[in-house]
């Protein structure tokens, strides 16, 4: 999701007009701040060459302090969004954001319907055991998307559209950012 939002605000404020930026999705926030070190020490690309981090907003506070604890300067900023998993699980199950639920429901999951989906999950157990990161229900979604023949990059284009769309105090901060940092 976060490869996404970068994306469409950097074709959104035409940042890449005459430069390469290139967006690399590396695995959890410790490899990706370690990465961003890795490339600085060792000046792996151009001397011009920027490096800019953006983590999900529920990491913050950890990569922080991780960055404070191996005194790492970074330019890094934070999503003002949580991981996609943890989106979808807060605002379809925990919280119930009802018009996101209906268009999931009308646009991507209409083989068996999204309130289907959402009570197996919850019949199954993994949302009992207090499934924080959302990846468990996530599992389920992704069956689902399967079945009716979508991808997960579906899905996501379309959470990342319904963000967009909805969230422009919080979506402008990371905005500012990378027209700031580019």
């Amino acid at each position: 999701m976060a490869v996404e939002i970068v994306q469409r605000i950097l074709v959104e404020k035409k940042l890449k007009s005459n430069k390469l930026i290139s967006v690399i999705p590396c695995g959890g926030w410790k490899n990706v701040l370690n990465l961003h070190t890795h490339f600085l020490n060792h000046n792996l690309f151009a001397k011009p060459t920027k490096y800019i981090t953006i983590l999900d907003g529920d990491v913050e506070n950890d990569a922080k302090q991780y960055l404070n604890e191996n005194t790492i300067d970074l330019l890094v900023s934070y999503l003002p969004l949580q991981s996609l998993e943890k989106y979808l699980k807060k605002n379809l199950c925990d919280e119930v954001n009802h018009d996101l639920f209906r268009q999931l429901s009308d646009y991507i999951f209409y083989k068996n319907s999204l309130s289907s989906v959402v009570r197996d999950y919850a019949a199954s157990g993994p949302y009992n055991k207090n499934d924080k990161s959302g990846k468990a229900f996530f599992q389920c979604l992704n069956k689902e998307l399967e079945h009716c023949g979508r991808t997960k990059e579906t899905l996501v284009e379309f959470v990342v559209k319904y963000i967009i769309e909805r969230n422009g105090p919080d979506i402008q901060k990371i905005s500012s950012f990378l027209v700031d940092a580019i």
